[in-house]
């Protein structure tokens, strides 16, 4: 009778093998769905080359149209929060003003309502004396 003997080593190295192996397949797998995918791509730009040169053309343009929009939008911004400051500023002298101009009114109101008393009393005054001459 023939005896072998498998060592733990001899057995992971089967395993490790066997692995290496899996994978390689699995790796083969990959590359070849990789390798149609490519292709795929690769004929898609052909049929449209013309079109996507077509669109990549412009673009050096289109950035400096944006680089000139970016910059004039700061401009307007910066101009716009100049004029608000203004408008604030303006606003704010207005309501001053109205508060100035409600209080001299009320101020002229007493006066007024003052004289008015003071020529009711003189008229009642004078009133009162040509009763009593009478």
């Amino acid at each position: 009778m023939l005896q072998m003997t498998i060592t733990l080593a001899d057995l992971g190295l089967f395993l490790l093998f066997i692995l290496a192996v899996i994978f390689s397949v699995y790796l083969i797998l990959v590359l070849i769905h990789l390798s149609e995918v490519l292709k795929r791509v690769r004929k898609i730009v052909e049929t449209n080359e013309e079109s996507i040169t077509k669109m990549l053309k412009p673009m050096p343009e289109v950035t400096k149209n944006v680089a000139s929009i970016t910059s004039n939008t700061s401009h307007i911004t910066g101009s716009v929060k100049d004029t608000l400051e203004k408008v604030d500023s303006s606003a704010t002298a207005i309501s001053e003003g109205i508060t100035e101009t409600v209080s001299v009114f009320r101020e002229s109101a007493q006066d007024v309502t003052i004289y008015i008393k003071i020529i009711t009393e003189v008229v009642k005054a004078i009133s009162s004396i040509a009763r009593k001459s009478k």
